[in-house]
């Protein structure tokens, strides 16, 4: 008797699930885009918070390079968003452009870049 109540349990279920999804679409994650911001002006013994937003599909990896020869890299792992935050302490004071590049394996690539003052 559990046996027959399974099955039929388990065809109601598909026939629900047929039914919804020809009656709509999905729509996975969305065209790519980084957006990169920064705390900035900072102090050469403070850090520079670089935050980062990025949608996509099926999003790889994103790299940060802060221009002083330091690169930072995050795997994303197939989101479809994320949204986080690098700490960065620059040695010398001066004018950076922080650099991201976001991979996406649908989307392909995208980048954006962020200026960054830092003060003696």
């Amino acid at each position: 008797m559990k046996r027959a109540l399974g099955s039929v349990t388990g065809a109601l279920v598909v026939a629900v699930v047929a039914a919804s999804c020809s009656e709509s679409s999905v729509t996975l994650g969305g065209p790519l885009e980084l957006t990169l911001t920064a705390s900035s002006p900072v102090r050469v013994q403070d850090s520079v918070v670089v935050e980062f937003d990025v949608v996509g599909r099926q999003l790889i990896g994103l790299i940060l390079d802060f221009a002083d020869g330091s690169v930072d890299s995050i795997a994303l792992s197939g989101a479809q968003s994320a949204a986080g935050r690098v700490a960065h302490q620059y040695g010398s004071a001066g004018n950076f452009l922080v650099t991201g590049r976001v991979q996406d394996a649908i989307e392909g690539d995208t980048m954006d870049d962020v200026s960054v003052t830092v003060v003696p």
